[in-house]
C-alpha cells in the first residue's frame, strides 16, 4: 500500500513538472495573427496593394527588414538582444496573416504535444507589436496621413546564423 502511495505521488509530481516545462516561464503557444482589414474611410475594401504596402510600411517602423516580397507575400527579419525571428507575411485584400517561419536557438521553437507550437513570448511580443503597426500604417496612408518613417536600427543578424527551425 505504502509503495502504491508513493509511486502515486511521484508519477503526478513528474507530470507537474513536464506539463510546466511546455508552459515554463518565458514560454507561449506562438502567436499567429490573422487580421482583417476592414474597410476603408471611403467605405470600400482594401485592395491587395494597399494591405501589402501597409505591411511593409508596418514592419519597417518596428524595426522588421523586409527581406522578400513577393505577391501576396511579405518575409521580414527582426533581431534584438542577440535573438532573431523571420515571419512570414502572408497578404490579400482582406487582411494578413503573420506566420512563424524560423528563429535563434534562444527563443527555443518548439513542437510540443499538448500545447502545438511554442515560443519564448519574446517572439510573440514582436508580433504583436508587427501587427499592430501595420494596421496603424493602413490607416494612416488611406486616412492621406503620412506613416513616420522608422528610427534608425542596428544591424539584423544575418539569417544564415539563425538555423531554420521547424514550422
Amino acid at each position: 500500500m505504502r509503495h502504491g502511495l508513493i509511486a502515486a505521488v511521484l508519477a503526478l509530481v513528474v507530470a507537474g513538472a513536464l506539463g510546466n516545462v511546455a508552459c515554463s516561464p518565458g514560454m507561449a503557444p506562438v502567436y499567429s495573427p490573422v487580421t482583417a482589414a476592414g474597410l476603408s474611410p471611403t467605405g470600400q475594401p482594401y485592395t491587395t496593394e494597399q494591405v501589402e504596402m501597409a505591411v511593409v510600411q508596418g514592419a519597417a517602423a518596428k524595426g522588421w527588414t523586409v527581406v522578400h516580397r513577393a505577391p501576396g507575400l511579405v518575409v521580414a527579419d527582426v533581431s534584438s538582444g542577440g535573438h532573431g525571428a523571420r515571419v512570414q507575411i502572408l497578404v490579400n485584400e482582406g487582411g494578413w496573416r503573420v506566420v512563424h517561419e524560423q528563429s535563434s536557438p534562444g527563443l527555443k521553437f518548439r513542437q510540443d504535444d499538448r500545447h502545438g507550437e511554442i515560443i519564448h513570448r519574446r517572439y510573440n511580443h514582436w508580433v504583436r507589436l508587427l501587427d499592430e503597426s501595420i494596421r496603424q500604417a493602413l490607416i494612416m496612408q488611406t486616412a492621406g496621413g503620412a506613416y513616420p518613417p522608422p528610427m534608425p536600427q542596428p544591424a539584423p543578424v544575418p539569417v544564415e546564423a539563425m538555423p531554420a527551425t521547424a514550422g
